[in-house]
């Protein structure tokens, strides 16, 4: 144990704990809004509940759809902060709700394309639509995560 005397101890332990106050507060503050809610829309079931639980853990609201007319219905009903959607779904594809998104509505809805599709011509199609951003299947999860929060972060919605 290090002995000191009771003023040296006071003004170590006010500068810890300033030290462990400005870290906590640094991590709050990159911590998502609560209630952000993202749509993820992906025909794979077992894709859709992987990135579903990532984004739950990382402190999102998060609603699933499995084909692209029920994404689409549930965008105009619940507006979500951010949407990830795949390319290739029945009813409506990817591309269609992108679409929809940027051109048939007035709201800024950031959206991120998902597809197993590397053509350029795919990929320019999404972003020339208004996608924000396009990952290939297969990606890492914490890929996924890095670039929902700099979407977030860029559009001002985190």
């Amino acid at each position: 144990m290090i002995k000191c005397r009771p003023s040296c101890w006071k003004k170590n332990n006010i500068s810890w704990v300033n030290k462990r106050k400005h870290v906590l507060l640094n991590s709050i503050s990159k911590l998502p809004r609560p209630n952000m809610k993202i749509l993820v829309a992906e025909d794979e079931p077992m894709l859709l509940k992987t990135i579903e639980l990532k984004l739950k853990k990382e402190g999102y609201e998060v609603i699933t759809t499995h084909d692209g007319r029920e994404a689409i219905s549930q965008i105009e009903a619940l507006n979500p902060d951010l949407v990830i959607s795949d390319i290739m779904m029945p009813y409506a594809s990817g591309l269609e709700i992108t679409a929809m998104l940027k051109q048939k509505t007035d709201k800024q809805i950031p959206i991120i394309i998902l597809s197993a599709m590397e053509q350029e011509k795919v990929v320019m199609e999404a972003f020339e639509l208004g996608a924000d951003d396009y990952i290939t299947k297969p990606f890492s999860l914490n890929e996924l995560s890095i670039r929902v929060k700099r979407l977030m972060a860029r559009s001002g919605k985190s």
